[in-house]
């Protein structure tokens, strides 16, 4: 009965996975570093500001059109259930002849790499034109990478580690360069309510972090975290993540016509934090352009 008794993880998975292993301490590192940059350091408080300042007197909204969970959730929930769904599906379609298998960089650019490109040359002259484009991204197929069976699962668990590794890049980057910068919001005097000393300030007066009265000072050390949106950071990363695995493994005649909801889904998410009045359009853009440098980045790099 016990020998009956399958392990979890037998050698070939376990050598599978352990080519992971870099990837997942840089995930989990990236996402410590966020989580303890949001928790222990505050912002740069050491900005002046004056009332009469039109760029920060919105005011403040406390429910907000797109809030963080949902931005998470949009950023990396939505793609993760795409992408499962997607393997589910496909699952007993797809062999490793017939779909393009990711590869860690180091990897396609090793003698692996060397070997499949000559292997899908081959494959391609055989299959015709139709599948050089195809043939041409195909995984060595050897026990020292490919130590699994299972098409979907490997294009599932490769893409995953994708995803947060852009995350696990973005978010810290992001929460760092607003803890640095400590821009105000545009709704900063509300959260700060300014006083000067009892008396009320003049209009043209610089005011500084200690003229505020507002005691909840988690309200407050948010209002000097607007450059970058962080909001436009995931769902950029998020996005471009999903549109681009879209367009490989679900391709059509209409190119990236079909994935274009990413992109919408995006603008509409980035625009949203402007007119919550929680970012400034520069804010919206610089966010934008560290969520998809990300994305290619460890698409160049990584994985």
């Amino acid at each position: 009965m016990i020998d009956r008794i399958r392990p979890i993880f037998d050698r070939k998975q376990y050598v599978y996975l352990k080519q992971f292993s870099w990837h997942y301490l840089m995930i989990f590192t990236g996402l410590g570093v966020l989580v303890a940059t949001e928790l222990l350091l505050p912002p740069r408080v050491s900005r002046p500001f004056r009332l009469d300042d039109a760029r920060i007197s919105k005011p403040y909204k406390e429910n907000e059109i797109v809030p963080n969970s949902l931005c998470i959730l949009l950023s990396a929930g939505l793609p993760m259930v795409v992408v499962f769904a997607v393997c589910v599906a496909k699952r007993r379609s797809w062999s490793c002849d017939s779909v393009p298998l990711p590869l860690p960089v180091s990897v396609r650019r090793g003698s692996g790499a060397r070997s499949a490109a000559a292997g899908a040359s081959a494959n391609a002259a055989t299959a015709g034109p139709t599948s050089t484009a195809t043939a041409t991204i195909q995984a060595p197929l050897n026990s020292s990478w490919l130590a699994i069976t299972d098409p979907a699962l490997h294009i599932f668990h490769c893409n995953m580690v994708h995803l947060w590794l852009s995350i696990s890049l973005m978010a810290p980057i992001t929460s760092i360069l607003k803890i640095m910068i400590g821009n105000q919001r545009p709704d900063f005097l509300a959260r700060c309510q300014p006083s000067a000393g009892g008396a009320a300030p003049g209009a043209g007066d610089l005011l500084g972090f200690h003229s505020c009265t507002n005691k909840n000072l988690a309200i407050l050390y948010e209002g000097y975290k607007s450059t970058p949106s962080g909001h436009s950071s995931f769902i950029a990363c998020g996005m471009a993540f999903l549109f681009q695995w879209l367009s490989r493994y679900l391709p059509t005649r209409r190119r990236w016509l079909p994935q274009f909801w990413c992109i919408l889904l995006a603008l509409v998410v980035m625009y949203s934090r402007v007119l919550d009045g929680r970012h400034h359009w520069y804010d919206v853009i610089s966010g934008a352009i560290i969520g998809l440098g990300s994305h290619v980045l460890v698409s160049a790099t990584v994985l």
